[in-house]
């Protein structure tokens, strides 16, 4: 009897610690959220704020909604420096699938 109440009570503290560690988690949502890829989606599903970090570059893009082909919108991004670029941000206007205005900033302009 003694020895099944030692492996209940060890189950139970292994339980302990891990809804310990599960609470703590849960707290930290609250105060901060860490991710690669962020989405908010509409009513209908369709992606609208995309937030993500692609090969060191950072993305924000805002998107219509509706029959439009997928990432029409606008665009900010920063990059950092690569072997062929230097450091640069911009804000990008697309449509029809399509670049249709920008305006970028590279360190070397």
């Amino acid at each position: 009897m003694d020895e099944q109440r030692g492996e209940s009570e060890e189950a139970n503290g292994g339980l302990a610690a891990r809804l310990a560690r599960l609470e703590e988690r849960v707290d930290r949502l609250g105060r901060e959220l860490r991710t690669r890829r962020l989405v908010l989606l509409d009513d209908e599903g369709a992606e609208r704020l995309v937030a993500e970090v692609t090969d060191r570059v950072v993305l924000l893009r805002l998107l219509l909604s509706g029959d439009r082909p997928p990432g029409d919108g606008l665009v900010l991004f920063a990059a950092p420096a690569t072997e062929d670029l230097p450091p640069g941000c911009g804000l990008q206007v697309w449509q029809d699938g399509g670049l249709v205005t920008f305006l970028e900033w590279w360190e070397s302009d």
